[in-house]
């Protein structure tokens, strides 16, 4: 008997038909009637579970238009952590959610960001880890020779002293997959305090005392979105300024740990 064995089931019972309606202003980069494109902003739960009842992106959106009860999840092709902003592609109509599923399988839509990252990466680099479940906690992802394929391709914007201004493309959509696969090369996200190692808090200590007042949240923006529309074939590409927050830490960083000051 294995009696120190333990399983663990996460399950999604949440169904389109329980989520409530709610006015979230939600801001609308692109749409049509196959698809729409919106920038999330932080704070905001993509759909519902426990903890998240309400005022997620799928109540706003089914107040935007009540038939997306109609499609999968309302028609939420990929998600983004709750406090991560930026683009994120909602399809409005079932073949629309299942032709968009389908590129993402083949990894045909690009999905771009940008982070600051604590620390000096290298100026191109590339993550083959496979990413899964944390053996012991369970809410988080760690990498794990027997977890799915992830690949993460990064380019070093800028370095500054400590900290350095990343843009990070995705090639594979793991929960968390950005914040893992930087944490993993010693480069966590700034603000990321759940995946931060007790190693990066020491190398750190010092430049996370100068952004207590401004970092309360991983420090990551879904920038950029780019594939070919599902059902018209046209190129779609759109970018998003930086968020606030972020540019106010670059500004900082550019001032106060520039190698040019």
């Amino acid at each position: 008997m294995f009696l120190k064995d333990i399983i663990t089931t996460i399950i999604d019972v949440t169904e389109n038909n329980s989520i409530e309606p709610e006015n979230l202003n939600l801001s609308v980069i692109y749409e049509d009637e196959h698809l729409l494109i919106i920038n999330k902003k932080r704070g905001m739960v993509v759909y519902p579970g426990p903890g998240h009842p309400n005022k997620t992106l799928a109540n706003g959106l089914i107040y935007k238009n009540h038939n997306l009860l109609k499609i999968p999840r309302v028609g939420i092709v990929h998600r983004l952590d709750k406090d991560t902003t930026g683009l994120l592609v909602v399809a409005k109509t079932i073949s629309s959610y299942y032709k968009l599923v389908g590129l993402l399988k083949l990894r045909k839509i690009t999905r771009i960001y940008e982070t600051i990252v604590f620390g000096k990466p290298p100026k191109i680099g590339v993550i083959n880890k496979p990413i899964s479940r944390h053996n012991v906690q369970r809410k988080l992802m760690s990498v794990n020779i027997k977890g799915k394929k992830a690949t993460t391709r990064f380019i070093v914007i800028e370095q500054f002293h400590h900290c350095s201004h990343v843009k990070v493309q995705l090639e594979t959509g793991r929960t968390h997959q950005i914040r893992v696969h930087m944490l993993h090369i010693k480069h966590p996200i700034l603000g990321d305090n759940v995946y931060f190692s007790k190693k990066s808090k020491k190398i750190s200590k010092k430049i996370l005392a100068c952004f207590t007042n401004y970092v309360s949240r991983p420090l990551l923006h879904a920038k950029t979105i780019q594939f070919y529309h599902p059902m018209t074939n046209v190129f779609m590409s759109y970018t998003v300024n930086l968020p606030q927050d972020m540019n106010l830490i670059i500004d900082y960083l550019k001032q106060y740990f520039s190698y040019k000051s």
